[in-house]
């Protein structure tokens, strides 16, 4: 199913923006770019696969990671980047094609360094709320 024709006020996510999230933050940060692009475009099918496939998993990993015994570790943290490189690939030529059409219609781009900081400050504030947990 194709998406509907994005407006040429509709900003858009780059396919690049959301494989640089997706490799150097989480796979959960590339996986809600994609996400915000679908829902921009008015796709909320895409919008909620994006969310519950690539997400919720991501999410889910990232969570494993942390709270898995040092005799699991190793192992999950393989399942994790071969899982951030899937996910990193999927998510760019989906969004390559989709974004080159958008750009094609008159769309412009989003600006990636926002998602950035918004990433940074909530990796900031969990951060503060664990070594916070820690003092008590």
């Amino acid at each position: 199913m194709n998406p509907p024709a994005s407006p040429p006020s509709v900003r858009l996510f780059s396919a690049e923006a959301i494989l640089a999230h997706t490799l150097l933050l989480t796979p959960v940060t590339g996986s809600i770019l994609a996400a915000l692009n679908h829902r921009r475009l008015g796709n909320g099918a895409a919008f909620r696969r994006a969310i519950v496939l690539f997400a919720v998993p991501s999410a889910v990993l990232l969570a494993a990671q942390v709270m898995v015994s040092d005799r699991w570790s190793p192992f999950v943290r393989i399942v994790g980047f071969a899982w951030t490189i899937v996910v990193a690939r999927r998510l760019y030529l989906e969004h390559q094609v989709l974004f080159a059409k958008h750009v094609a219609m008159g769309g412009r781009k989003a600006r990636w360094y926002v998602a950035t900081l918004t990433a940074f400050g909530v990796v900031i504030l969990g951060l503060l709320a664990v070594f916070a947990s820690e003092l008590v």
